[in-house]
């Protein structure tokens, strides 16, 4: 594992940039709201994962008009994820798989840093859960299959 998933930084290779990688999570990904985000996210197995969790952060313009409050809303998502990513980085370490996650904001603008961090924790809890559930039903076919 990278030394950058260990501290609590959030690297360029944690980011999803791929015009692939979108169009695969919205088309054959899962999703979820938890307000004010809409998660839509994708587990996918990787042989060698340089990060077990890639995400993405959207602030659509159609919510939030200004620049300045959409940038300001992706910093506080940033932040309170970089520093709770280890709720499902850690479950993932294990596995040679990895989780891409699109976080899109629907949400006013005058949230607070502790409102979004508390919505994310809940949202990596939850995205924990859906991991492990998925792993035991993949263990499932697997075994029906032997």
């Amino acid at each position: 594992m990278n030394e950058g998933t260990l501290r609590n930084t959030f690297s360029k290779a944690e980011r999803l940039c791929k015009r692939n990688d979108f169009e695969l999570i919205f088309s054959q990904g899962s999703a979820f709201n938890r307000f004010p985000f809409r998660v839509h996210w994708l587990k996918l197995k990787e042989n060698t994962p340089s990060f077990p969790v890639k995400i993405a952060i959207s602030v659509p313009k159609r919510k939030i008009k200004s620049a300045v409050s959409r940038n300001r809303i992706k910093r506080l998502i940033r932040e309170s994820y970089r520093l709770n990513k280890q709720i499902l980085s850690r479950e993932l370490k294990k596995d040679e798989h990895v989780i891409h996650i699109m976080f899109v904001y629907n949400g006013n603008i005058n949230a607070t840093f502790t409102e979004i961090q508390s919505k994310i924790i809940l949202i990596l809890q939850r995205l924990k859960e859906l991991n492990e559930q998925t792993a035991e039903q993949d263990s499932d076919s697997h075994s029906k299959v032997l």
